[in-house]
């Protein structure tokens, strides 16, 4: 029974708030592919660093370029996931002010006489 309560609430949720959720879904789905562009930077600059490491087409082994390769690699993850870590808190601040409506089920006793 929590369930179809719980479904209740939520079918309640979207219907009143329905705009509101539309335009916190569309301003995550914009930043997606920031994200994503940031997560292929990153795997790029790893490809080339294990390139460098394993002294593949015809590029000398060079510990220094490697190492910052890999710095720069992690970097750039940090930097998307930082961006990404924004647009979930902006996420977190729009659901926080949504009012979810609530439902309490009542009874009534009716006796003959």
């Amino acid at each position: 029974m929590g369930n179809l309560v719980a479904l209740f609430r939520l079918i309640g949720f979207l219907w009143s708030n329905g705009e509101q959720v539309m335009r916190l879904l569309d301003a995550m789905m914009r930043q997606l592919p920031a994200v994503g562009q940031g997560i292929e930077v990153a795997g790029q600059s790893a490809k080339q660093a294990s390139y460098l490491v394993k002294g593949g087409g015809g590029v000398p082994v060079n510990a220094r370029q490697a190492v910052d390769l890999a710095a720069q690699a992690v970097d750039t993850c940090y930097q998307r996931v930082d961006q990404a870590a924004g647009a979930i808190r902006d996420v977190r601040d729009k659901i926080k002010d949504v009012k979810v409506p609530s439902l309490e089920a009542t009874t009534t006793m009716c006796m003959s006489p």
